[in-house]
């Protein structure tokens, strides 16, 4: 008999950082190309942080070597670091309105 598997999806955004969404994309594909040999992946999430779109906030990193995508994208100049971006989500989550029933 197989292994039971089970799969969830879920949006991420790196968080900490603003990507340039035209030169990115690639980028992220060729990183993850790269660190996807023996399931080396590690996904990073602020479970109880989510964007106004409900996105997760995290990182990738390969258990291996250490590397995270979002070092990878700083040290290529395609994402620009955003320290207030913890502090604007809380915020945002703080100050949300929830629609009256």
């Amino acid at each position: 008999m197989a292994p039971l598997q089970s799969y969830c999806s879920h949006y991420l955004v790196l968080a900490g950082v603003e990507c340039n969404p035209d030169h990115g994309v690639q980028h992220v594909i060729d990183w993850l190309e790269t660190h996807a040999d023996f399931e080396r992946f590690e996904l990073r999430t602020y479970d109880w942080l989510r964007d106004s779109y409900g996105r997760l906030l995290g990182n990738l990193l390969d258990r291996q070597t250490g590397d995270s995508l979002t070092d990878y994208l700083l040290g290529l100049g395609v994402a620009t670091a955003v320290p207030t971006h913890y502090a604007d989500t809380i915020t945002e989550m703080l100050t949300s309105q929830e629609p009256e029933l």
